[in-house]
């Protein structure tokens, strides 16, 4: 992993939070919030144009799709979303060495590989 995408990586964190996603980036493991797109794929977004959005843990992750949950909820309660409109990601494994493809797991089986830039939007 280079050393700009780690910096974004762990830009702000402290703590076991750092701890936390220093072992990911070592290991190559972390979480995704991942949205499936009519296309067939998925988009896991990116922090600040510049990396994949990932998370060091799954609570890390299941937080963020929680607060995904609750804002498109406001969003419907205040009329600015359409009652239908709801928000339907999922919180994966994801494995990336920092290079290549991110692979996307789903009980510990691969269900979407993509070039990392293009699975975060980039």
């Amino acid at each position: 992993m280079n050393n700009e995408i780690k910096a974004v990586l762990l830009e702000g964190l402290s703590g076991t939070s750092l701890d936390a996603m220093n072992k990911a980036i070592e290991t190559g493991k972390f979480f995704v919030v991942a949205q499936p797109l009519v296309s067939d794929g998925y988009s896991i977004g990116n922090i600040e144009d510049q990396a994949p959005s990932l998370f060091a843990t799954l609570e890390d992750a299941v937080e963020e799709n929680d607060d995904m949950v609750s804002n498109y909820q406001d969003q419907i309660d205040d009329g600015e979303r359409e009652p239908d409109d709801a928000w339907d990601a999922e919180v994966l494994e994801c494995r990336w060495d920092g290079e290549n493809d991110v692979e996307l797991l789903r009980d510990g089986k691969i269900i979407h590989s993509e070039d990392w830039e293009s699975i975060s939007g980039l």
